[in-house]
C-alpha cells in the first residue's frame, strides 16, 4: 500500500517533547508536578481528554457548542450542574461538518438563550474545516494546519467535531495503524496541557469506536441517548450518562436528562430566538425521592426529620421506608397536631 503522506512537501511544525527515562519514588517527590486544574467541574480538567459520542441527530454538537461557550464565556450551563470554578479559557472550536452559515445561526441561538457574554473574543475561536479540501487528521498536511491554528490561537480546550469527518484514515478504521496518527495528536495535547473533547458517531452496535485493534483511552467518555419529549414540548431531549471518568467520584457518574428548550424575547419577532439546555424537571422530583431513601437507609434521623428535609407526608416517607424493606423506625418524629374546637 502507499503511504499518501510521502507526497506531502511541507513543513512540520515542531512540538514540545517531555524528557524521556524512568524515574524513582524519591526522584519524582522533588519534582514540582502540581494536579490539573478543574476547566468545566465535574467532567473537563486541565490536559484531560474527554469523548462525547451518540447516534446521529442525538444533539452533539448543540452540547459541544455550549459546553465550549461556557467555558470560553466562565458561565454554568445545564442549570448549574456544570460550572466553571477557575474562570474562563481559550477554546478552539474545529468544525467538520456544517456550513458556516448554519453553525453561526445555531451558535448566536445558544448564545442569546443561555445569556452567554464573551468578555474576551480571543477566547471562542471557530475553524470550519469544510473550507479546506486538506484538512483530514490522519494526513501531515491535515495535521500541520491543526498544529498551525493550536500555536496562532493557543487554547487550552479544543474541541473536535465531529472526528468521523476530521479524521478520515485511508484503511479500514478497525486496524491498529489507522488510530496511530490521532494517537500521537492526543499524546502530544496532553503534553502540552491542552485539554481536547472529541465528538463522535456511535458505532453500529450503539457503542464508542473502536476495536480489538484499537480502543480510544480517555479519560472521561459520555454517551447522549436522544429521548422523545412529550408533546414535542422542547426543541430536543437527550440523557447525558458517564460511561468512564477520572479525577472524580461516583456521585457525579449519575445520568440526567436535558430538554433544549426556545426562548421568544419579549418585543422580538418569533423567528428570532435563544435556545437553552435545563435540566429535566422531573428527575429533580426523583432526586428527592433518593434523597429520603439514604436518610432512611441511614437510621440516624426521624421521619419527622426527613419531612423537613425532603418535604414528604409522613405517610409517604413509611411507604418509602417499606419499600426498601427496613425496619419501621420507632420515633417517626411530631405529627402535626389535630384542630380541635371548643376544647382547651
Amino acid at each position: 500500500m502507499t503511504n499518501p503522506e510521502k507526497n506531502i512537501n511541507i513543513k512540520q511544525f515542531p512540538r514540545k517533547i517531555l524528557p524521556m527515562g524512568s524515574m524513582t519514588y524519591n526522584e519524582r517527590i522533588k519534582i514540582d508536578m502540581p494536579l490539573p486544574k478543574i476547566i468545566m467541574c465535574p467532567y473537563i480538567f486541565e490536559a484531560a481528554q474527554i469523548l462525547i459520542y451518540a447516534v446521529t441527530g442525538a444533539g452533539k454538537s448543540m452540547i459541544a457548542t455550549t459546553i465550549g461557550l461556557g467555558i470560553a464565556g466562565c458561565k454554568s450551563i445545564f442549570g448549574g450542574k456544570w460550572t466553571v470554578p477557575n474562570g474562563s479559557r481559550k477554546v478552539i472550536y474545529f468544525d467538520g461538518e456544517m456550513l458556516p452559515s448554519v453553525y453561526r445561526d445555531r451558535e448566536t441561538q445558544l448564545l442569546k438563550g443561555h445569556k452567554f457574554e464573551i468578555f474576551d473574543d480571543e477566547n471562542w475561536k471557530v475553524y470550519h474545516a469544510i473550507n479546506s479540501e486538506r484538512f483530514n487528521l490522519f494526513h501531515i498536511e491535515g495535521q500541520n494546519i491543526f498544529w498551525e491554528q493550536i500555536d496562532i490561537n493557543s487554547p487550552e480546550v479544543i474541541i473536535l467535531d465531529n472526528l468521523n469527518v476530521l479524521y478520515r484514515p485511508k484503511i479500514s478504521g478497525n486496524l491498529r495503524e489507522s488510530w496511530d496518527p490521532m494517537q500521537k495528536i492526543l499524546f502530544q495535547l496532553k503534553r502540552e496541557n491542552i485539554a481536547v473533547i472529541i465528538i463522535s458517531h456511535a458505532g453500529k452496535s450503539g457503542s464508542e469506536l473502536g476495536s480489538s485493534g484499537h480502543t480510544m483511552d480517555m479519560d472521561v467518555v459520555l454517551k447522549l441517548y436522544p429521548t422523545i419529549n412529550e408533546n414535542n414540548k422542547y426543541e430536543m431531549t437527550v440523557k447525558m450518562a458517564c460511561e468512564k471518568g477520572r479525577m472524580f467520584g461516583n456521585e457525579n457518574k449519575k445520568p440526567f436528562t436535558l430538554n433544549l428548550e426556545k426562548i421568544h424575547f419579549e418585543g422580538e419577532e418569533k423567528s428570532d430566538y435563544g435556545l437553552i439546555w435545563r435540566p429535566d424537571e422531573k428527575e429533580n422530583l426523583k432526586s428527592r425521592r433518593e434523597i429520603a431513601e439514604e436518610l432512611l437507609r441511614d437510621r440516624e434521623m426521624t421521619y419527622g426529620n426527613i419531612q423537613k428535609e425532603t418535604g414528604y407526608s409522613l405517610g409517604q416517607i413509611s411507604k418509602i421506608n417499606k419499600a426498601l424493606g427496613l425496619q419501621a423506625n420507632r420515633k417517626p418524629g411530631p405529627r402535626p397536631e389535630k384542630e380541635t374546637i371548643g376544647v382547651k
